[in-house]
């Protein structure tokens, strides 16, 4: 049978257009059935806290040195102050992330002092104590997790001397700076150290009820443990 040359013509066209479809090159479909970048699971990251927010509580415990300078108008300058245990918490929230304000409460004592006047030689004191309460704020440097606290705080401070003699505060005002480092040990818990210094005055009575003023300063170390 005689072939149309036109036939022959379209034969040869199609075969290698077949082909070039079957290639890997030509078939443009997935057929191994893989997803595509855009479809493939996410890389699991590990969680990090990048920020302070919400609800703040901060326990801390450890040792302070404290103690107060005295003066009166009849008689020489005095000076008492100890070692001892510091305790404290602040409960608060943060108005910005990783920046809170917080209600601070703090207690310190010491049962072994010593106290002193001008020209003396210093004895041994039966006690010295001060427990204060104000309102602070804690800026956190995150992700290294470094604290950095100011306060304002009212305070009293008590004071008694194996002479039976007796200082006690009616009013005193501290201001009080802290720097801190943590560790995060879960979502919301961390632990780390804390270091303190605060200085401030204030006006009370002595044993002869007479008018005392009063230069309070003081400096802890401490364990804090912080909710946020």
């Amino acid at each position: 049978m005689k072939r149309s040359p036109l036939l022959i013509t379209t034969l040869l066209c199609l075969v290698p257009a077949a082909a070039y479809a079957e290639s890997p090159v030509g078939n443009t479909a997935d057929v191994s059935g893989s997803a595509t970048p855009d479809e493939r699971t996410p890389t699991t990251t590990t969680k990090s806290r990048k920020a302070h927010e919400g609800l703040m509580l901060r326990l801390s415990g450890g040792a302070a040195a404290f103690g107060a300078g005295i003066k009166s108008d009849t008689k020489s300058d005095f000076g008492v102050g100890g070692v001892g245990p510091n305790l404290s918490i602040a409960v608060g929230t943060s108005i910005l992330p990783n920046l809170a304000l917080h209600l601070d409460a703090e207690a310190i004592g010491a049962a072994e002092s010593r106290a002193g006047e001008d020209d003396e030689e210093s004895f041994e004191s039966d006690g010295v104590g001060m427990a204060a309460a104000g309102l602070g704020a804690t800026y956190f440097i995150m992700p290294y997790d470094i604290g950095l606290s100011a306060s304002f705080l009212f305070a009293k401070f008590g004071a008694e001397t194996r002479r039976d003699e007796t200082y006690e505060s009616d009013a005193a005002f501290l201001g009080k700076f802290s720097v801190s480092k943590e560790w995060g040990l879960a979502d919301h818990w961390g632990m780390g150290v804390n270091v303190s210094a605060f200085a401030g005055g204030g006006w009370g009575k002595d044993y002869d009820e007479e008018e005392i003023q009063m230069a309070l300063g003081g400096a802890s170390v401490n364990f804090v443990a912080t909710y946020f």
